[in-house]
């Protein structure tokens, strides 16, 4: 049995990493994010929760990443 993965993670930075792991079938079972904001200036790179939502993969956002 695969380690099941939730992943947290917000912004540009970690999308290739994200994806890296949808390609190489790791078992995601989530991600828990922000509102994803661009901060590098490439405006070709995806957003994570469109990244998750396009692999079937359930995201939260939350409002506080305390509650």
């Amino acid at each position: 049995m695969k380690e099941r993965i939730l992943f947290f993670a917000s912004g540009d930075f970690p999308v290739k990493t994200f994806k890296s792991l949808i390609w190489n079938e790791y078992n995601i079972v989530g991600l828990v994010s922000s509102y994803d904001k661009h901060t590098f200036k490439d405006n070709d790179i995806e957003k994570l929760a469109d990244i998750a939502v396009s692999n079937n993969i359930p995201v939260l956002i939350p409002n506080d990443l305390n509650s």
